[in-house]
């Protein structure tokens, strides 16, 4: 697995359950800028494993 559990949530609510970043702070019970930094990361590590295995 190349992202993590937190990580894989933030992206679930944000882009399937159409979630705000303070929405998903307040149902995590984190702080705004985690969830923004966390989505950042791992959108990241998204886009670099697409890279990776583009030819596959």
């Amino acid at each position: 697995m190349f992202i993590k559990t937190r990580d894989q949530l933030i992206i679930l609510c944000f882009f399937f359950l159409d979630m705000s970043d303070t929405e998903i702070a307040k149902e995590l019970e984190i702080a705004r800028g985690t969830v923004n930094y966390h989505k950042k990361k791992a959108l990241e590590k998204i886009k670099n494993y697409l890279k990776e295995h583009e030819n596959e």
